[in-house]
C-alpha cells in the first residue's frame, strides 16, 4: 500500500509541475524579428526620428538583454541558422532551414508547428517574402535556404498557416490552394475575420518598398501587423504571429543610414500596435529581437537635434555582435535570463531559461 501511495504521490507532484509549465505558456504569442538591428539600429532610429534615444516603443518594454547568435558551424551567423535557432532552439550551420545538420539531417519540429497543433491561430510576415530564411525557419525545412520553390511548397501544401503576408517574389510555386487571396492594402483591410479562413498576400514585385518609399496599395508593416492581428484574434485557443522586418538588412547592407532610421521607426509603430494590443489580456507575451546585426553601424556623440555627430556604416555584410531581446507580457520575465538566441525558442514555449 505505501508504494502505492508513494507511487500516488509522485505522479501528483508530476502532474502539477507539468500543469504549472503549461499554465506559465503565453496563449497569445507575437514575436518581431527585425533582420540587421544590433543596438545601435535601436538608438539611431530613436533619436533620428523622435529626437531622442531610446524613445521607441520596445526601448520602453520591462525586460531586455543581449543574446549571442552564432551558427553551429560558424561564429557569424547567417538568417537561416539564426531563424532555426529561435525557431527550434537549436544551433544548425548557415544554410539550413530548421533541419538537424549538424546531425540526422532529420526535421526539427518548430515552434509554429508545435502551437498548430494545440489548434491556435499561426502566421508569418515579411517585408521580404514568406520563404525568406527567418520566416521559412518556422514553417518549413529545407537542407539549403536556396532551395525557395520547395520550402515554399511545403509552407503552402504542408505546414500552411493561417495567416501568409509578405512581398510579391515571383515564384514557380502555384498559390495556396484554400486560402483567400488579398492582392493590396485596400483589400487585406476589408478582409473580416472568419473561423478557419486563411488568408494569403504577395504584395509588389519583390519585397515590400522601404518605409521612407511606401506605397498606399502594398501595406506597410505597421498595417500588416494590425490587420494580421485582427483576423487571428477570434481563436481562443491562442495565437502565434511571426513578423519579420526584413528590410532593415538590406539598408544596412548598402549603407544608408536614413533609410535604416526609417525602417527602425516603422517597426517600433508595428510593435505599438501589438504591445497596446497585448498589454490588456495577460496570457499575450510580445517579443522582439533580431537574427544578426548587420553593417557594424557606429554612432558618435549624443543625439542632438535629430543628429549625431557622425553615423555610418562600417561593413557591408553581417557581424558576430550579439543583438537584443525585448519582452512584455506572460513570460516575458524569462528575457532576463536569456545569453542565446537559442533561447528564444525556451521562451515562446513558455519554459524556463536557464
Amino acid at each position: 500500500m505505501k508504494k502505492i501511495l508513494h507511487g500516488l504521490g509522485l505522479a501528483s507532484l508530476c502532474a502539477l509541475f507539468l500543469c504549472s509549465e503549461a499554465n506559465a505558456a503565453p496563449r497569445q504569442i507575437i514575436l518581431f524579428v527585425a533582420s540587421g538591428m544590433g543596438p545601435e539600429h535601436a538608438r539611431l532610429g530613436g533619436c533620428l526620428q523622435n529626437g531622442k534615444e531610446g524613445s521607441l516603443s520596445f526601448e520602453s518594454f520591462p525586460y531586455r538583454t543581449l543574446i549571442g547568435n552564432n551558427a553551429a558551424d560558424k561564429a557569424i551567423p547567417d538568417a537561416a541558422a539564426a531563424g532555426t535557432a529561435m525557431a527550434t532552439g537549436k544551433r544548425v550551420n548557415t544554410r539550413v532551414i530548421s533541419k538537424n545538420m549538424p546531425g540526422d539531417g532529420s526535421d526539427l519540429e518548430t515552434a509554429l508547428e508545435s502551437y498548430k497543433k494545440q489548434n491556435f491561430s499561426t502566421g508569418l510576415i515579411s517585408t521580404a517574402y514568406i520563404e525568406h530564411p527567418v520566416t521559412a525557419a518556422f514553417a518549413s525545412h529545407a537542407a539549403s535556404k536556396r532551395d525557395y520553390d520547395s520550402i515554399l511548397s511545403e509552407i503552402y501544401r504542408k505546414t500552411r498557416p493561417d495567416i501568409l503576408l509578405g512581398g510579391g517574389k515571383k515564384t514557380g510555386v502555384p498559390p495556396p490552394e484554400g486560402y483567400l487571396l488579398v492582392k493590396d492594402t485596400a483589400e487585406l483591410q476589408k478582409t473580416s475575420p472568419k473561423a478557419g479562413q486563411k488568408i494569403f498576400g504577395r504584395f509588389g514585385e519583390m519585397y515590400t518598398p522601404y518605409d521612407l518609399e511606401a506605397m498606399p496599395q502594398i501595406p506597410r508593416l505597421s498595417q500588416m501587423t494590425k490587420e494580421a492581428i485582427r483576423l487571428m484574434e477570434w481563436n481562443q485557443k491562442g495565437m502565434f504571429l511571426v513578423i519579420e522586418s526584413a528590410r532593415l538588412d538590406h539598408a544596412s547592407v548598402i549603407g544608408n543610414v536614413e533609410i535604416a532610421a526609417g525602417e527602425m521607426a516603422e517597426l517600433s509603430r508595428a510593435v505599438d500596435i501589438a504591445a497596446k494590443w497585448a498589454k490588456g489580456r495577460p496570457d499575450a507575451m510580445v517579443l522582439v529581437t533580431s537574427d544578426l546585426e548587420t553593417g557594424g553601424l557606429k554612432l558618435e556623440g549624443p543625439c542632438a537635434e535629430k543628429k549625431f555627430a557622425s553615423a555610418q556604416f562600417t561593413k557591408k555584410d553581417h557581424t558576430g555582435s550579439k543583438v537584443p531581446l525585448y519582452g512584455m507580457g506572460k513570460g516575458a520575465e524569462a528575457v532576463k535570463a536569456a545569453r542565446e538566441n537559442t533561447d528564444i525558442y525556451k521562451i515562446l514555449m513558455g519554459r524556463s531559461v536557464k
